[in-house]
């Protein structure tokens, strides 16, 4: 199966992305081409165990990075059943 990966990472590379974020491309657009859905069961999704949320304290110092990002972000929101007529349902 022929991909355009080399195109793609030469591409991006012209661009000035930084390399996490074409290996990161290129990896979920290996799992496209193979046929991989990224559909998750539920019975595979749990709660968020409270052991595995990081404090504030820690991650505070990242805040400068995160304002600084916003302004090349998109936030994309589902409210109010939109998912479901979008058709995303649960199984």
């Amino acid at each position: 199966m022929k991909t355009h990966s080399k195109v793609l990472a030469s591409k991006m590379k012209q661009e000035g992305l930084p390399s996490i974020a074409i290996d990161t491309f290129l990896h979920y657009y290996a799992q496209v081409v193979s046929g991989k859905t990224g559909m998750i069961c539920d019975a595979d999704i749990r709660p968020v165990d409270p052991t595995e949320i990081e404090s504030y304290e820690t991650l505070s110092p990242y805040i400068p990075l995160g304002l600084n990002s916003m302004k090349r972000s998109a936030r994309i929101v589902l409210n109010g059943g939109l998912g479901t007529s979008m058709g995303l349902t649960s199984t």
